[in-house]
């Protein structure tokens, strides 16, 4: 069983930048993914709570590792999943192996984490440009944070 759930984690994390649908291609190809039903009826990509639950311990969002002070390397594979057979949304899961320590400032204090919570028109169109830059909506959120705003007189804020 160990042997089958270690081969289950490196296809995934093998996968973890292939397109969608190469994904799907090659997850349904392996019959241990098929015969145990651990691909979503959606798209064919997998579904986190259908791995064996020794695999599935291993994976978590980035949010859920940084809630135990834990954040993922520099050179991560994330992995699309679907959190459920239900759900058609589809999360980034970092696998243990992919994870470090959060790192601390000087004074041994942790980084500010800040939620922003838009209106669902503004995230779509957020999505949209930091996909057109090929960023995640995160990294195009912290751009326009550090990069002052200038006006019609060019002045900045």
């Amino acid at each position: 069983m160990e042997e089958e759930n270690n081969r289950i984690v490196e296809t995934l994390l093998g996968l973890s930048g292939a397109s969608d649908e190469h994904m799907e291609e090659v997850l349904s190809a392996i019959p241990f993914f098929t015969e145990w039903n651990m691909l979503s009826l959606w798209d064919g990509l997998p579904v986190k709570s259908r791995l064996p639950p020794e695999v599935e311990a291993g994976f978590k969002t980035r949010n859920q590792w940084e809630e135990q002070n834990l954040c993922p390397k520099d050179d991560a594979r994330p992995v699309r999943m679907h959190p459920s057979p239900r759900a058609k949304r589809i999360f980034y899961y970092y696998h243990v192996s992919d994870i470090g320590e959060a790192d601390q400032t000087e004074d041994g204090e942790q980084p500010v984490r800040v939620t922003i919570r838009v209106d669902a028109g503004v995230k779509r169109n957020l999505q949209r440009q930091a996909k057109e830059l090929d960023m995640s909506v995160s990294e195009y959120i912290a751009l326009l944070v550090m990069q002052p705003y200038e006006d019609e007189n060019g002045e900045t804020d």
